[in-house]
């Protein structure tokens, strides 16, 4: 076994918190259809469960806007970059819960694809990290070879 590092334990963190605020958030999606003025939050990581207590608010914020389920493909920027804010996958619900929080998963997605291409799937025949689409890609989200 090889030693972590505060990298390895960050994504191993950002995983956990990832699938718990999937869940919420698929949660929250079903029972929550109204709109509403945005949720309000400040991220309090000093607290237990601080951060996940955010990105859940962050997360329950998303629910509060009409959003077209569109998986095309689009050029978009980078870092920060993201589709047309009516339009996306859930995936970019996600994005955009994270963003709120101060954490670019476009530009952390890219960085690990970067360093360690061969460690994640080959699913959609890549010979390269796609800063327009990786981190849309659910299965690309979880940790590399899991």
């Amino acid at each position: 076994m090889g030693q972590f590092n505060k990298r390895d334990n960050l994504n191993i963190r950002m995983i956990r918190n990832w699938e718990i605020s999937l869940f919420l958030m698929f949660i929250i999606t079903l029972l929550s259809c109204n709109q509403g003025p945005p949720v309000s939050y400040v991220p309090r990581p000093s607290e237990p469960n601080g951060f996940v207590k955010a990105l859940s608010e962050a997360s329950l914020e998303q629910t509060r806007y009409k959003v077209r389920y569109d998986a095309s493909y689009r050029k978009i920027d980078f870092p920060n970059g993201d589709v047309p804010a009516d339009t996306g996958v859930c995936a970019d619900v996600v994005v955009r819960s994270y963003r709120k929080m101060g954490i670019d998963l476009q530009k952390e997605i890219n960085e690990e694809m970067k360093a360690d291409f061969d460690a994640f799937p080959k699913k959609w025949g890549l010979k390269a990290p796609d800063t327009n689409i990786d981190h849309r890609r659910v299965r690309l989200t979880k940790l590399k070879d899991q």
